[in-house]
């Protein structure tokens, strides 16, 4: 019997409008080839995300790039194009390198040695281009690239700069933009504006640059379409619901997608194969200016029988990628023929109309609306409409011409109605569903292995019926920028099989991570599933593996945070018990010796300065001695950052080693004052004041100790603290505590801002 292949389909994020279209492809070839395929939706490579705290531990996405390696898969394709679009051909490659034994594909990406798909990043370029000076007179156009080294974005630019030299429109410095391929560059595109008011069009490489162009305008209350034409590039889904609507390239990911697969079982195969070039068009719309303001001359091949599946292609592509049958298809060939029919001869017709009405209506309800290019499609009826009374004008046929497309107008808004109103039962519906999934994902209370199987009870809104949750033995810290290797083995928590939890019987928990992808898991619903990485910030707890679906798109990130927070949860109650248990019986062993816990030092053990009880009793001298003698005091709370990390990563005795540093670094800060370690990685100060009543001096002086030190060093880490200070006025009675937690509420606020610059 022949070994089922498993291939890997590397990709960069699951929401990603390319990356959909592209998965739906692979995911469609792969039930027509009867493969299995592990869909790894890592992130962007290399990509800077400390200015950003809200996706700034999106990094551990890219963990699931190792698991691709080393056999665990038997080929793969790499969304390269994307995947890398942060950064340089030679990185690239360094990265593609793991995989240097494992059969490859590339999609959107050309790199000498590898087999690629690829679209033809020439003609849809020019036709946009042509259109823009031909038709629309602009000569002030310019491009929104990519990096060179994206060889789509390198291919898009050559043709732009090439076309405008052929209409001897000049190129100046900044006639391309160099951009980054995503949404995030309305800044830098606002600023580009502000630098060219003039600019007449701008040609993007792709859809997400359009959009994020869009953005940019409309902060300057610009209208795409009025104020500048702006074309993308991909024809995503996006695009055509975008206000306006927005002119594109029509590059069909999905048979990207599909292609990709076909060429790979080649490759497997053994046989003689060749990178592919998927061809392109120009799909206009309203961004390029309203279509009726500048529409050409009605186009009669719309009623001609050769070019009814040209029109289906442009209109209905959408359901050509998400339903993939050929329903829709014969069903509009049969409405357009009856139409040509009527258009031929409907002045010798006396046929019952109700018949265009009745599949009209049949056509509807297997929902075309919902796949539908609204604008094309309304467009095509337009001028549908337009040759008929043309033809007829004057004639008896022309009040039952516009009698038919009246009906036909009510069936469409009809249709509509009723998409919305599901639309709107089935939002209520996932919010119900979500909601209770948040609720039973939050509610332990205790770390029991058991309670792994409730995170698999409540999936099925995802269209979910079969997962595989998969646990370290113990949680694995990963910093930005780190190396990541993939465990040896994982635990196998709970599985969903058709919709039923079941914990795994304990003595078979244990798997070698290089078979989680050739288990039973494959046998039930679908051959097609998806890995995501489960973590909470640094840490990461171990891999959900699941049907992949549609729902996955939209809402896999939403639930992996999920389980994320939950997994983090249950190892936190698991330790915390076992914390407890512990205590229980080191408390049995201090009342069996009859330990004094009453009679504590007041100095701290490990650092030798005061501990908590001492430097109270200390610090309340100091102040009231201060206070007599008419002396501001200075009150601070100091705060080790990363002692966790430290501990985890580098070991307890670094840690230690931190805690003496900054003890003594403050001790000697402080001769004439008080300094006490009040607990764990938390240092209490006071002293004489005579400065600013804010404190910033001492602060920044505390901080400059600690540079200072990080800058000699040979840590591979750096010992940083968070500082908090508060000033006593001679003539205040403000108490002790009062005044640590003003220091306290100060701290906080540091905190808030600080990096997480642990490694160097």
């Amino acid at each position: 019997m022949k070994k089922r292949a498993v291939v890997g389909v590397l990709v960069a994020g699951i929401a990603d409008n390319f990356t959909v279209q592209t998965c739906r492809g692979v995911i469609q070839a792969a039930r027509d080839k009867d493969i299995d395929v592990v869909i790894m939706p890592g992130k962007y490579i290399e990509r800077d995300l400390t200015s950003n705290r809200e996706i700034m531990y999106e990094y551990q996405y890219n963990t699931l790039y190792s698991y691709a390696a080393g056999g665990k898969v038997d080929a793969i394709i790499v969304l390269a194009g994307s995947i890398c679009c942060y950064t340089t051909l030679e990185r690239t490659k360094a990265f593609l390198e793991q995989y240097k034994d494992t059969p490859c594909v590339l999609m959107g990406c050309k790199i000498d040695g590898y087999l690629s798909v690829n679209y033809d990043n020439y003609l849809g370029i020019k036709q946009g281009v042509d259109y823009l000076v031909t038709k629309l007179g602009c000569r002030n156009i310019a491009m929104m690239g990519g990096p060179d080294d994206n060889t789509d974005a390198l291919e898009r630019k050559h043709t732009f700069l090439d076309t405008l030299k052929s209409y001897d429109i000049p190129i100046g410095e900044e006639t391309y933009f160099c951009g980054n391929l995503t949404k995030a560059q309305r800044e830098q595109f606002g600023m580009y504006i502000d630098r060219h008011p003039d600019i007449e069009a701008v040609v993007c490489v792709n859809d997400d640059t359009a959009l994020s162009f869009y953005e940019a305008m409309m902060d300057k209350g610009l209208v795409p379409g009025q104020d500048i034409y702006v074309m993308g590039y991909d024809n995503t889904i996006v695009s055509a619901k975008a206000k306006p609507a927005l002119t594109t390239v029509m590059a069909d990911a999905s048979s990207l997608g599909g292609r990709a697969i076909e060429l790979l079982l080649d490759l497997l195969d053994g046989k003689d194969v060749e990178s592919v070039v998927v061809t392109t068009r120009l799909i206009k719309r309203d961004s390029f200016g309203s279509m009726k303001s500048h529409q050409r001359s009605i186009q009669v091949n719309r009623l001609d029988r050769e070019y009814i599946d040209y029109y289906y292609d442009e209109i209905f592509y959408r359901y050509t990628i998400e339903v993939n049958d050929n329903r829709l298809r014969i069903l509009f060939r049969t409405i357009m023929e009856l139409v040509i029919d009527y258009y031929d001869h409907l002045g010798e017709m006396n046929s019952d109309d109700g018949t265009l009405i009745r599949l009209l209506n049949t056509f509807l309800h297997m929902g075309a609306l919902k796949y539908a290019d609204a604008e094309n499609l309304l467009t095509h009826i337009d001028e549908v409409y337009q040759l008929l009374l043309s033809k007829y004008e004057g004639d008896v046929a022309h009040s039952r011409i516009i009698s038919v497309i009246s009906s036909v107008y009510r069936e469409l808004v009809i249709s509509e109605e009723q998409i919305q109103g599901d639309m709107l039962e089935q939002s209520d519906k996932k919010n119900y569903d979500m909601k209770t999934f948040v609720t039973a994902s939050m509610q332990f209370e205790s770390g029991a292995d058991q309670n792994y199987a409730v995170l698999l009870q409540r999936l099925s809104w995802l269209g979910i019926e079969n997962a595989d949750l998969y646990i370290f033995a113990q949680p694995i810290m990963h910093l930005d920028k780190e190396e990541f290797v993939t465990p040896n083995h994982v635990y196998l928590m709970a599985s969903l099989r058709k919709g039923e939890v079941k914990n795994t019987r304990v003595g078979r928990k244990r798997r070698r991570t290089s078979d989680i992808f050739r288990g039973s898991i494959f046998e039930y619903g679908g051959n097609v599933k998806v890995v995501f990485p489960i973590f909470s910030n640094e840490n990461l707890y171990g891999l959900f593996l699941c049907d992949m679906s549609e729902q996955i798109y939209n809402n896999g990130e939403f639930v992996v945070g999920q389980l994320g927070s939950a997994a983090k949860m249950l190892h936190m109650l698991k330790v915390n018990q076992d914390i407890q248990n512990e205590y229980e019986r080191t408390l049995v062993a201090l009342k069996e010796n009859n330990i004094a816990l009453d009679a504590l030092a007041k100095s701290d053990g490990l650092t030798g300065i005061l501990n908590r009880r001492g430097f109270m009793e200390a610090a309340e001298k100091r102040l009231m001695k201060n206070r007599a003698n008419n002396i501001v005091s200075l009150v601070g709370y100091v705060d080790m950052n990363n002692l966790k990390i430290v501990n985890d990563r580098y070991g307890h005795d670094e840690g230690d080693f931190s805690i003496q540093h900054i003890s003594n670094t403050l001790d000697e800060l402080f001769k004439d004052g008080v300094v006490g370690r009040l607990g764990g990685d938390e240092f209490g100060i006071i002293c004489d004041y005579d400065g600013n009543e804010d404190g910033n001096d001492i602060v920044a002086k505390i901080y400059k100790s600690f540079n200072d030190f990080n800058m000699t060093s040979d840590k591979p880490y750096n010992v940083t603290v968070a500082v908090g200070v508060y000033c006593v006025a001679a003539d205040s009675y403000t108490e002790l505590q009062e005044a640590l937690g003003f220091a306290d509420e100060k701290l906080y606020v540091e905190k808030q801002h600080r990096v997480k610059n642990v490694a160097k």
